[in-house]
């Protein structure tokens, strides 16, 4: 007769153990991940999961301070849609790979400590971390995937960093007459957006966070930059060429 007594979950076991289809979705339900999750923790639920998924998927090597800024801002932009993290995270109900589909990845199978970053940020314990934000995304990896990109090694466009920036902090639209990544610096719009500063334990050469712009707009953007540029080596090039 089997134990009903939880497996403990110990070094870097999964919690899940899933497949994908071809076009990034996870084939299994999220019931049937929650129930293999449950294997190891009976108390675990639907968006403690969502959050453990999310956070293996966007940085799955951060520390826990990124992890639960990670969770945290997509816990802001879930509440802001008056939905739940699994209802803002899943298309159909299911899990998989960011696109127009799922604004975040939720494709990778977590570990122990994604689910405790998700569980503090849900508890109330870390709730806030990532002061407002409700955006990210990891300037390193992106110059790297740009550069890639440019090579003809990756077929999905990865635009450089501080057009990311640019588009984020100034609300500028792409220019479609001109090629991908390039914007249309003559039509700024207001629905800007800021990094929202230093957080302990969080590097922001490798997750940016982003809240509601303000009206001095352009003056974060200009500060935001001169950290990105003195801070990542290469990155201060032309970023459309």
């Amino acid at each position: 007769m089997p134990s009903l007594i939880p497996k403990p979950l110990r070094g870097r076991q999964r919690l899940n153990q899933s497949s994908l289809t071809a076009d990034g979705t996870v084939r299994e339900s999220p019931n049937e991940l929650l129930k293999q999750a449950r294997r190891f923790d009976p108390a675990i639920t639907l968006d403690e999961l969502t959050g453990a998924r999310l956070a293996a998927s966007e940085y799955f090597n951060g520390t826990f301070n990124e992890l639960c800024c990670i969770v945290d801002s997509e816990l802001n932009r879930a509440e802001r849609r008056k939905k739940s993290l699994f209802r803002s995270l899943t298309f159909r109900g299911t899990f998989g790979r960011q696109g127009r589909s799922r604004r975040a990845s939720t494709v990778r199978d977590p570990q122990r400590r994604h689910l405790l970053a998700a569980r503090a940020v849900l508890s109330g314990r870390k709730r806030g971390i990532s002061g407002g934000a409700f955006q990210f995304f990891n300037p390193t990896a992106q110059l790297v995937m740009h550069q890639r990109w440019l090579e003809g090694k990756v077929q999905r466009r990865h635009c450089h960093p501080l057009v990311i920036l640019e588009r984020w902090c100034l609300d500028l639209p792409w220019a479609k007459d001109k090629g991908p990544c390039v914007l249309d610096c003559k039509r700024p719009g207001t629905r800007t957006l800021r990094w929202v500063g230093e957080i302990p334990g969080v590097d922001p050469t490798r997750l940016l966070l982003f809240g509601p712009g303000t009206r001095k707009f352009y003056k974060f953007y200009q500060a935001t930059r001169n950290m990105l540029e003195k801070r990542i080596p290469g990155i201060s090039r032309t970023p459309d060429k």
